[in-house]
């Protein structure tokens, strides 16, 4: 029997200083053509892991989720507020393959 493929493909990005007016993370969620920023298509990827270094998590970020968006916004652990990411903070479930 071989092994069964995983059918996810995912692009990593990572983040480390908070915007200082808002304390919130951001990065880049699309690709480059042209100088122009073009937001990832479902036939590219099904994923985006985002590592925001100093909080120390991962966002496992489905692309359906997020479709058109060219960049993401992250809170910190610590904040009051809860941001609209957070759900998917160490999301790694999302990634098991479903039978």
């Amino acid at each position: 029997m071989s092994p069964t493929p995983c059918p996810n493909s995912l692009a990593f990005k990572s983040h480390a200083p908070p915007n200082s007016s808002t304390g919130l993370y951001r990065t880049n969620a699309h690709r480059r053509i042209n100088g122009r920023a073009i937001p990832y298509k479902l036939t590219e990827i099904d994923f985006i892991a985002a590592y925001v270094i100093p909080e120390d998590s991962w966002f496992i970020l489905p692309l359906r989720d997020i479709l058109g968006r060219t960049s993401l916004l992250f809170r910190r652990k610590r904040d009051r507020r809860r941001g609209i990411y957070d759900s998917y903070r160490e999301a790694w479930r999302l990634l098991r393959i479903r039978p």
